[in-house]
């Protein structure tokens, strides 16, 4: 009981409570606990595992495939352009007021 809904799996939020009332976790997640149970990885890199899918599943359905993939590129890039736009255009107004950083 405790490696499928003991204090590892709550503290990783490695289970899901079903309609029932009883906890349950996958396959995946028990794979997890036992990881880190048996010190071949850490909680930390549970979480960091996590939040890089997090980042990664755009449309936050809690699955990845190559939609979400290509549409988090995307959206990085644009990200990284409107960042180099205003980056230039804070230049631009810099260096026509006189106040030129260089």
């Amino acid at each position: 009981r405790e490696l499928a809904t003991g204090p590892l799996v709550k503290r990783l939020q490695l289970s899901a409570t079903r309609a029932d009332g009883l906890d349950e976790c996958t396959r995946e997640m028990f794979a997890l606990a036992m990881l880190v149970r048996l010190g071949r990885i850490s909680e930390q890199d549970v979480r960091a595992t996590f939040d890089a899918f997090r980042r990664l599943d755009v449309d936050d359905d809690g699955v990845l495939n190559s939609r979400d993939i290509i549409m988090g590129e995307f959206q990085r890039r644009q990200t990284i352009l409107r960042q180099s736009r205003s980056q230039a255009d804070l230049q631009a107004a810099q260096q026509k007021s006189g106040n030129d950083p260089i």
